[in-house]
């Protein structure tokens, strides 16, 4: 008989909640609770440092002064944030800080208008022997790559610390899941408007799975809704993206969505990696690719 023990139950941390299922056999033949101190202190160190909302923040530390003391895993983030804004055409871009505070997402600012020019010619990050250096004049939100970078990290850390095979990692809908003993999990894809309510369910395993939805984290701003996409038009879409690792299918969630009107930029886009998107636009209009997960 196959069960499962609930390592974290909706564990606040970079503003959403996070939910760890280990899958067993039997007895548990390992430390629950030592697991719990070790992905806790894991998800709160990672928001204590790539947090834009904390002041002491090593991400706010470099919006702030354009400079900090070489970090590695801070390095290799923006590095494959670099790489995706390549892929991905410009869609993807960390760079938008300020576009999120003007929207009002997080501190209330004024700022001049950014070009889609001023996007495309900043340079990300270089390494100069023990810096790194934050170029031109806007800052780094790193929201679209953050929880998904996490997510690998943490199912590293049960695989290789702890020996486990078998688990689920969710945090707030970017979840990466193993399998039950080799079954698959079986997902339900929640309607995009009305909470709650389902509109198909999926079955993976060894693979990743994310969502991104304008209508999941929305405002009202001087009288209009608005929400953190940051694109030529505002974007009411939501996608469901499957692929092998979690950051790669968090930032393809984001673009899946700003793509949501167009499945022809989604196909080239997507062509030249091991991703499966299935998107509905603010019209009820759905794009799927072919190796999506069959549909139930």
């Amino acid at each position: 008989m196959n069960s499962k023990i609930l390592i974290l139950d909706n564990f606040k941390a970079l503003g959403t909640g996070w939910w760890i299922e280990i899958f067993q056999r039997g007895e548990a033949k390992f430390d629950v609770e030592k697991i719990k101190i070790r992905l806790e202190e894991e998800i709160k160190n990672f928001e204590n440092k790539y947090t834009r909302f904390k002041n002491t923040s090593l991400l706010s530390e470099l919006n702030t002064k354009k400079e900090i003391k070489f970090d590695k895993e801070f390095f290799e983030i923006l590095t494959l944030a670099d790489k995706f804004n390549k892929n991905s055409g410009g869609i993807f871009n960390v760079f938008i800080k300020e576009k999120l505070e003007e929207k009002g997402y997080g501190k209330e600012v004024v700022v001049a208008e950014i070009s889609k020019k001023d996007f495309s010619e900043i340079s990300a990050t270089i390494q100069n022997d023990n810096k790194i250096i934050l170029k031109g004049n806007f800052g780094i939100d790193l929201g679209g790559i953050g929880k998904g970078y996490l997510i690998d990290k943490l199912s590293n850390i049960l695989q290789n610390e702890f020996n486990l095979e078998y688990f689920l990692i969710n945090g707030g809908g970017d979840i990466y899941v193993t399998s039950n003993y080799g079954e698959d999990i079986q997902f339900f894809l929640e309607h995009p408007i009305n909470e709650g309510e389902y509109i198909y369910k999926i079955k993976i395993k060894n693979k990743a799975f994310c969502v991104s939805s304008s209508f999941k984290r929305m405002w009202n701003k001087e009288g209009k809704e608005v929400n953190h996409f940051i694109s030529e038009g505002e974007v009411w879409a939501t996608s469901y993206v499957v692929a092998d690792r979690t950051v790669i299918a968090d930032v393809f969630a984001t673009v899946s969505c700003i793509l949501s009107s167009d499945d022809t930029k989604l196909k080239n886009i997507y062509k030249n990696f091991d991703v499966e998107y299935l998107v509905i636009n603010e019209v009820g209009k759905i794009f799927k690719s072919e190796g999506f997960p069959k549909l139930e």
